[in-house]
């Protein structure tokens, strides 16, 4: 029997499912590939081989392996991300990226009022090494050096003060032992391990005021009022500078010793690292937590989970060099299954009795101590399973950890009335 011969000229169907074996019927039966090894297919048809491998950089650490993975915002902008225990770096167009170099300007960027620089999205890390450089006919503010290499200082935060003895409502400040801060710092934000002072919110932004060696008072403004405290709350302060904060500003140091700007310098300088030092973010995901990592992209945001031995990540991109990780900030869920405690579920009905339907720092009164300090910021979802309604469930976020059988919430302002005083069970812990 003679054979068939048949020219094929097309290659643009790519692999064909095996499913589709003896389909000549379809058009991508006539331009498909059983098996497509080491080539390339081209839109107009045809293939070409595929290029060899490049070095383009030794890994972060050479004695770890590493995780890839590809970070795709458009067709023509793309990244790939080497994650390493607890960092991560990226790559572009076949190039490591490197930190940035800004050019800033003096008057708006410099600020002598808190010895800072404001530059948007500059994704310099704390202790980065960088040098300021004047540009034509400017001038570097007073006490910057050109061609010296400072280091960079990002915003401080502060933990574990004693409110007790740290929280003083007759002077309305807050004693922190070399804290390091200056006037108009912010904004800050505070948080408790059991109530915050009266007069301080935690969804409220403050800026430092008029700072001494140990102590400090705030503001809602960074000229504003000083505020008022009224009563010193219970467990331990922390001040944590907000996101946009640390990541547009930072302060630089020469030899361990913070610098002072006496002007803010004029016209325009940039500032960069004295030579190429790779982007490094750091990342909370241990080795052992690199081959469970999941993604979750849209846009310039990644959502990445593991194993569920660590909370929830974001990892947004501002700039090519600007990138920054987060905790999620997770509204209502998800929540374990009602009545599991440590991953198990408990045989006896745990219930909780709430001081108010609504509000800040409302007190749970627990039928067993199940929670630990290390759930402050967690959520938790209340309700009375009798109550067979949609909305007869709310939630609010852990923000104090009293006895063993009290905790604090911020309940959301959704949260029905059918968690009342009387009774609240089925609860579920995200």
């Amino acid at each position: 029997m003679a054979e068939a011969q048949i020219i094929q000229n097309a290659f643009n169907a790519g692999e064909l499912s095996p499913t589709l074996v003896g389909r000549g019927d379809i058009p991508a039966y006539k331009a498909g590939l059983r098996r497509c090894e080491n080539w390339i297919v081209q839109r107009a048809g045809g293939l070409e081989r595929r290029p060899g491998s490049r070095f383009v950089q030794a890994l972060a650490d050479e004695t770890k392996r590493p995780f890839l993975w590809h970070f795709v915002f458009s067709e023509t902008t793309s990244f790939i991300l080497e994650f390493t225990a607890n960092q991560l770096r990226f790559y572009k167009d076949r190039e490591i990226i490197n930190y940035a170099t800004h050019i800033i300007t003096g008057g708006n960027a410099a600020q002598v009022l808190s010895d800072e620089f404001i530059v948007p999205n500059h994704g310099y890390q704390n202790d980065l090494a960088i040098r300021f450089t004047a540009t034509g006919g400017s001038t570097l503010p007073t006490g910057i050096v050109a061609g010296t290499d400072y280091t960079v200082s990002s915003p401080p935060t502060l933990t574990g003060i004693p409110q007790a003895t740290g929280v003083s409502t007759a002077g309305n400040s807050i004693t922190s032992s070399l804290h390091t801060l200056t006037d108009a710092m912010g904004p800050f934000r505070f948080t408790s391990t059991s109530t915050l002072p009266t007069g301080i919110s935690a969804d409220m932004d403050y800026f430092v005021r008029n700072p001494t060696a140990n102590s400090f008072q705030v503001s809602l403004t960074a000229s504003g009022a000083i505020v008022n405290i009224t009563a010193t709350g219970s467990g331990f302060l922390s001040m944590t500078p907000t996101a946009k904060y640390s990541r547009d500003t930072f302060r630089v140091k020469l030899m361990g010793a913070l610098i002072v700007l006496s002007d803010s310098g004029i016209g325009s300088f940039t500032l960069a690292p004295p030579t190429d030092v790779p982007l490094l973010l750091p990342t909370p995901f241990t080795e052992a937590q690199l081959p469970h990592l999941q993604f979750a992209q849209e846009k310039d945001l990644v959502v990445i989970a593991t194993d569920g031995t660590a909370r929830l990540q974001v990892l947004r991109r501002y700039a090519d060099a600007a990138w920054e990780i987060t905790d999620a900030d997770l509204l209502d869920g998800p929540y374990l299954d009602p009545q599991t405690v440590s991953g198990t579920q408990s045989d006896t009905e745990i219930t909780a009795a709430v001081s108010a339907a609504t509000g800040q720092n409302v007190v749970l009164t627990m039928s067993a101590p199940i929670f630990v300090r290390g759930d402050i910021g967690r959520l938790v979802r209340l309700g009375n399973p009798a109550i067979q309604e949609e909305n007869a469930w709310g939630w609010g976020e852990i923000v104090g950890i009293g006895e063993p059988t009290f905790t604090d919430v911020d309940f959301s302002d959704d949260t029905p009335s059918a968690v009342d005083a009387a009774q609240s069970s089925g609860m579920g812990k995200r």
